[in-house]
């Protein structure tokens, strides 16, 4: 009965650890959490939180994440401004990771299909082309 027990703890253990999800964090997602620690926009917890779990979906931001988890364990805090999680230097680090992150990859907006129908607020929706009218 016991290595039963066991057989389905082994099994359950196995199975967590398959069916576990790697942390996902888009490039926007990243920029954004920078762009809101530079303007005093964060809280300590947020960006512990977000410096400290790994990001498994993509191993390129993940390496910012531990450069920039290198500034935490300086103790770059000391002589920071009020609401800043760092001291200037810092800050400027912070700046630069942005900056390469934005240079490698940058946001592009939404694009409209080539076939899509423009939006209700585009001007060229409310016109009618003429081979679209009344026929006759």
């Amino acid at each position: 009965m016991l290595w039963i027990l066991t057989v389905v703890a082994i099994a359950a253990v196995v199975l967590f650890i398959v069916s576990r999800k790697p942390y996902a964090v888009s490039t926007e997602a990243f920029q954004d959490t920078l762009t809101r620690v530079l303007q005093k926009k964060i809280s300590g917890e947020e960006w512990d939180t977000f410096l400290h779990i790994p990001i498994g979906s993509d191993a390129y931001l993940d390496s910012l994440r531990e450069r920039l988890l290198i500034l935490e364990r300086d103790e770059n805090s000391a002589g920071a401004e009020e609401g800043a999680i760092y001291n200037s230097s810092a800050m400027q680090q912070v700046v630069a990771v942005l900056e390469e992150l934005r240079s490698k990859r940058p946001i592009q907006p939404p694009q409209h299909n080539a076939g899509s129908r423009p939006s209700a607020g585009d001007s060229s929706a409310s016109e009618t082309p003429s081979s679209l009218g009344p026929r006759g």
